[in-house]
């Protein structure tokens, strides 16, 4: 009966250490600004925090979230962590990625299941500065509140969640997205009321320097390789790009002594591997066509690659 009773006080007391509170975002005084490639700002949620997104992430610009880490219950053990993403969609680039939000509401999103857009909409998104359409999709949740706070969670009841994105068309070809998300049902307009009262503050600003790209310094692959990933740092606010003897290291950490470490280690680790493994005993063998008939020598007679980057998220 004592242990019954400690473990019905231990799960009153685990559930009442549950997120309560809402979290829907409100827009703060600080702004979110792309002035090198993009040319927008919108005002970042109010105490959130921000992580920007990878340069390997073609869609992904960043991620708000409230920085107390909590999220909203919605019964059981179901539960769904407030986010809201800035993305891009930038047909003018052949590179990859998804083309539009309802790919990535499919395919890019990491949270929640068999989203699907909501009847009515698009809508156009009323007293914005760039045209734009506001969608809302609706899914069932992927989370659990309970699990996250450390308890043992057997099964996780899906419940309804919702997200409201508006898509604002900057240039032919250039889309900018908004997303939110935020638990379904009653609790939703609520929500929905709050990520239109952010998107609103979206505007439009000059790019800096436009026109203006910066030639490699030479034709060699390493020449080339910098560019490069100099014009992916530029289009990503918040990475940025370090240069050993050997190496290039792309990072979104702040740590200094952290990144100067890792640097001294790369370097280290190839004076080491060097030492048995010398560029003139490497050697690469041909293919064997008696076992193989449909090899080819085109792997063999290729150069190997000279570009070394390592990239690190924080």
């Amino acid at each position: 009966m004592l242990r019954l009773a400690l473990g019905a006080l231990l799960a009153l007391t685990t559930l009442a250490a549950l997120p309560t509170a809402r979290q829907e975002p409100k827009a703060g005084n600080a702004w979110y600004e792309d002035r090198v490639h993009l040319g927008f700002k919108v005002k970042a949620p109010k105490d959130w925090g921000f992580t920007p997104g990878s340069p390997l992430d073609v869609n992904l610009i960043g991620k708000y979230a409230p920085t107390n880490g909590e999220g909203v219950g919605l019964g059981g053990d179901a539960g769904v962590f407030i986010n809201v993403w800035l993305l891009r969609f930038d047909g003018r680039e052949k590179r990859d990625g998804v083309k539009d939000i309802a790919a990535w509401m499919t395919a890019g999103i990491e949270k929640g299941l068999g989203w699907r857009r909501a009847k009515d909409y698009p809508k156009p998104l009323k007293g914005a500065a760039v045209p734009a359409e506001c969608f809302v999709f609706e899914g069932v949740s992927t989370e659990s509140i309970r699990a996250y706070a450390g308890a043992h969670v057997t099964g996780i009841e899906s419940k309804p969640v919702q997200c409201y994105a508006a898509v604002f068309q900057l240039a032919e070809n250039l889309e900018v997205a908004l997303v939110g998300i935020g638990p379904g049902e009653k609790k939703w307009r609520s929500y929905e009321k709050a990520f239109e009262t952010l998107a609103r503050t979206f505007e439009p600003i000059p790019i800096e320097g436009a026109g203006k790209t910066s030639a490699p310094a030479g034709t060699d692959p390493r020449s080339l390789k910098r560019a490069k990933l100099e014009a992916e740092m530029a289009r990503t606010p918040g990475w940025r790009m370090i240069e050993t003897e050997n190496y290039f290291l792309v990072s979104n950490s702040t740590d200094e002594e952290f990144l100067t470490e890792l640097q001294e280690r790369l370097e280290g680790i190839r004076k080491i591997f060097l030492v048995d493994y010398p560029p003139d005993k490497a050697r690469r063998v041909l293919p064997d066509k008696k076992k193989d008939p449909e090899a080819t020598e085109k792997g063999a007679k290729e150069t190997p690659d000279a570009e070394r980057t390592v990239a690190l998220v924080n």
